[in-house]
């Protein structure tokens, strides 16, 4: 009966039992009922994956969002239904400015945080928020509703300032601001030319507060030069403290400063942004370590590129620079190891740019470039000046077939497929083709041209695909099957009826090497059934030895066989695969239960009355949390369920093998991750079940207790999950600090060997790994298995108030400019220097009572301790060190952060 409605996601208005559901709802919006509308039928659905809709008589979004704390109405802390949002360094909050200010009639606004416009209350609100900025409204975005924010509650909520077609009104620091953002101006001031000085825009200065290359490169571009330097600390004279941005966040192809993030932040004179603006590339670009000057690793200013996520477009950019029209990249260091001083890391070009220094790129600090950058990760190009190389086929018993040559050297299976096959085929002047991978027509050399490549499928090159450079094994050659028919047939061949038989395509038959469930049912799809059960050796009748695919490998959702990919194998009658495909679909029919367990959430797994079997041995944590989804639980620990429950049959009754009869056990169950049903993974179907029956022990928030045993205090002992002790195996400070910060305190020690006691011989978790920032020990990885009583894993909590900071080393002779400082000693052990910069120093120099901190690194105040927390980063604000973010240093944690990367801080007064 309304006239209008806004749509919710994700359980917006709590969760519900997980049980039969619709899915993939489309509706055009002239319906009169949802059920004219087109779904889908869904067995099971996650119960915070719900949809729901509130209902309106008005299109007036502004009822449903409120602005509070302003001077004007077009600004002030965010209100939705009530609830303020929270600050989360999640999505773009530019987009969600503007779809918040959408919604108040303004067509575009800013972002502001740290509950600028007044403390905001305690209590539930939105967090988590991610618009793409098309979103009619909030409710079409991403959130979570939430009982608090991540840090300090009242100072973390998130405003915006709207504004209007032509002018934007900021009411900053007690006086207004107008800036023309149709035609803004933007001056360099100070500087001894027109091209460099402190950044005005708008007639105001811009704090240098994260002012990087990319911010430079777009004020320069505006100004009409090619390349800019960034320049910090008011480099060229002070400035008035009236800031219009701070903390920008460009990525360096925007065409106004207007299109980066930003945020507006108080700054002092000295903190003036500038730039240095050039029509030639601000770096130097060289290659080493190559056979020729046009080859070899990248260099730019001396210092490596790391090849996480270098590609073409990125080898290409090079290499023009460089003056050649074409690039392939390399990776891994083929050209020699570098140093470990990188100084890009994903870097990201389209293509047409005519310099590297135009390309987006993350910058790495002058000591390390986080994960995926070692020494063997070296970025490299091979530059031409033509794309037009070669390509040939060889090995196979026709010009129409073979391994995959180019410019004389093979391409890597890795990314292989039917889209580049047909690419490739194209190129001989054949219709269409099949992909081969593991060197299906022999042996290659083990220097690939390239490898990783990835088409769409109408390119009219292979360079004009995705690609990246590779080194692979001589089993790992990249064919095709080339052919001008491109009729695709596919027979059932054998059966005693039509709906089973041996696999032919094209009156060859399918090898039978890695044949499972998933290509069962792309097979059986073809022909219209909705399942499909996998044989194999020619379970339906001897085939000849001439294969047209061997080592098939199909996703499970493609339409035709033809979708799939297919690899080499020595295939020898009987080796044919097969299906018996099925009118009904057998997955979303099946019936799933738990036998055998204390609780109804453990025991043994049963589909259709018989249980999961595992002579592979496969049975392991993405199996045991997939059995746990299709029960309806979040996640699972998979265990040996006849170690623990023993009524599951080792062995079958003696029977004629019938499908139909429900007389088959899934065995040998294979997911690759977690996935909604088992039937979506690898499996076979058997008799009998040899390896034993497989069991679970699931887990959500509705069925999961913590309780420590043992202790002296209530904040200390033995770990339990539900009953059951937590194996110490891989036990650590991350996990102990989820599981502390679980049970209501801010941080927690690990303890292990049972410290409070001996436990129990029937454990819950095993192995568990953590980041140490997840909500919940669920979201961590583990695994679960027996350990012994002495074995048990345990932790010592503590709350906010109980920890304790501390400087040591400071000496008054020290010569350095402050009133007090030394290495910082957290709770007892110091904090390494990874990351640690001025900001995370004002943080601990005002909780010691200072006004203001610099940082040091290196263990200035002498060597370290054990170091207990690592890439500290505070915006500045926070009243604790665990209010920043962080990276608790788990044990071995001086492996790589040794005595001599203490941080350490002067303090001012």
């Amino acid at each position: 009966g309304y006239s209008h409605g806004y749509h919710t996601r994700n359980s917006f208005f709590g969760r519900v039992d997980k049980s039969h559901g619709y899915s993939e709802v489309v509706c055009d919006g002239t319906e009169t009922s949802i059920a004219n509308c087109t779904y889908k039928e869904k067995r099971y659905c996650d119960d915070y994956k719900v949809g729901g809709v509130i209902c309106t008589n008005t299109t007036d979004t502004a009822e449903l969002v409120e602005l509070k704390g302003g001077t004007v109405p077009s600004e002030g802390n965010v209100y939705i239904m009530g609830r303020h949002v929270c600050w989360n360094w999640y999505g773009n909050w530019r987009t969600q400015a503007d779809v918040i200010c959408r919604m108040l009639g303004f067509p575009s606004g800013f972002y502001v945080q740290n509950s600028r416009f007044g403390l905001v209350p305690k209590g539930y609100k939105w967090d988590k928020v991610k618009c793409d900025g098309s979103e009619e409204s909030f409710f079409g975005c991403e959130f979570e509703r939430r009982k608090k924010c991540y840090n300090d509650e009242v100072n973390q909520g998130v405003g915006v300032i709207c504004r209007s077609i032509h002018n934007i009104k900021l009411n900053y620091i007690m006086h207004f601001i107008f800036v023309d953002t149709t035609n803004p101006t933007i001056e360099l001031k100070g500087g001894t030319s027109s091209s460099e000085g402190n950044v005005f825009f708008g007639g105001e200065p811009i704090c240098s507060d994260y002012w990087d290359s990319e911010d430079a490169s777009v004020v320069c571009r505006m100004l009409g030069f090619k390349f800019g330097y960034p320049t910090n600390s008011s480099k060229f004279g002070p400035v008035k403290n009236k800031f219009i941005f701070g903390e920008m966040h460009c990525n360096g192809k925007e065409e106004s400063l207007f299109d980066c993030n930003y945020n507006f932040v108080n700054c002092n004179s000295k903190d003036g942004a500038g730039a240095i603006c050039k029509n030639t590339p601000p770096f130097s670009l060289e290659l080493r370590g190559g056979s020729s000057s046009s080859q070899g690793k990248v260099f730019v200013n001396n210092r490596p590129i790391c090849d996480y996520g270098w590609d073409a477009k990125d080898a290409t950019v090079t290499c023009r620079t460089l003056g050649y029209s074409f690039g392939i990249p390399t990776s891994g260091s083929i050209f020699g190891n570098v140093p470990v001083d990188f100084i890009f890391k994903q870097v990201t070009c389209n293509g047409s740019e005519t310099s590297l220094a135009n390309c987006g790129h993350d910058k790495c600090t002058d000591k390390s470039c986080g994960s995926y950058c070692y020494q063997y990760d070296g970025a490299g190009v091979i530059c031409q000046n033509t794309d037009h190389l070669p390509v040939e086929l060889r090995g196979g018993n026709s010009t129409s077939e073979g391994n995959v040559f180019v410019n004389g050297k093979p391409v890597c299976d890795e990314g292989w497929g039917v889209n580049e096959a047909a690419v490739t085929c194209r190129l001989f002047g054949f219709q269409s083709g099949f992909a081969a991978t593991n060197s299906k027509f022999g042996s290659i050399p083990n220097i690939s041209f390239f490898g990783d490549v990835r088409c769409v499928g109408t390119e009219d090159s292979l360079f004009d695909c995705s690609y990246n450079s590779d080194t692979c094994s001589e089993k790992r050659g990249a064919g095709v099957i080339c052919q001008n028919n491109t009729d695709f047939l596919v027979e059932l061949r054998g059966g005693s009826v039509p709906s089973e038989g041996n696999v032919f395509v094209n009156n060859k038959p399918v090898c039978d090497y890695r044949w499972n469930a998933r290509e069962a049912s792309v097979v059986c799809r073809m022909f219209g059934y909705p399942f499909g059960f996998h044989t194999t050796k020619s379970r339906f009748g001897p085939v000849p030895d001439l294969f047209i695919f061997e080592d098939v490998f199909c996703h499970g959702s493609e339409q035709s066989l033809e979708q799939c990919g297919y690899g080499g194998g020595n295939c020898k009658n009987p080796s044919g695969a097969g299906v018996i495909c099925l009118d009904y679909d057998y997955a979303a029919n099946a019936t799933i239960e738990l036998r055998g367990g204390s609780v109804p959430s453990e025991g043994n797994v049963y589909i259709n009355d018989k249980p999961v079997c595992d002579n592979g041995w496969n049975w392991g944590a993405n199996e045991g949390i997939t059995a746990c989804h299709m029960l309806g639980y979040i996640s699972g620990i998979h265990t040996s369920g006849f170690t623990i429950w023993k009524d599951a049959p080792m062995k079958f009754e003696k029977t004629s093998y019938s499908i139909d009869q429900g007389m088959a056990s899934l065995d040998n169950v294979n997911c690759n991750g977690p996935q909604k049903s088992l039937f979506d993974c690898e499996y076979y179907l058997e008799k009998q079940c040899k390896g034993g029956a497989r069991g679970v022990i699931c887990l959500d928030s509705r069925n999961m207790t913590l309780e420590l045993r043992g202790g002296s205090v209530p904040s200390e002992g033995n770990l339990f999950v539900n009953g059951k002790p937590v194996c110490d195996d891989g036990w650590g400070v991350r996990g102990a600090i989820v599981a502390c910060r679980m049970l209501g305190y801010a941080f927690g020690t690990p303890t292990n060997e049972s410290r409070f006691g001996s436990v129990p011989e029937v454990f819950i978790l095993k192995n568990v790994n953590c980041q140490g920032y997840e909500e919940s020990l669920l979201d961590c990885s583990y695994s679960g298995d027996n350990c012994k009583a002495h074995e048990g894993a345990g932790v010592v909590c503590q709350s906010a108030a109980d920890l304790t900071l501390d400087l040591t080393g400071w000496t008054e002779d020290s010569g350095l400019d402050g009133d007090y400082g030394g290495n910082v000693i957290f709770n007892g052990e110091t904090v390494c220097d990874s990351s640690w910069d001025d900001k995370d120093a004002n943080v601990v120099c005002r909780i010691l009572g200072y006004s203001s901190g610099t940082s040091t690194t290196g263990s200035k105040f002498g060597p370290g301790l054990l170091h207990i927390i690592t890439a500290v980063e505070c915006n500045g604000n926070e009243r604790s060190l665990l209010d920043c973010k962080y990276w608790a240093i788990d044990d071995n944690r001086n492996h790589w952060c040794g005595k001599d990367r203490a941080a350490g801080v002067v303090c001012r007064k």
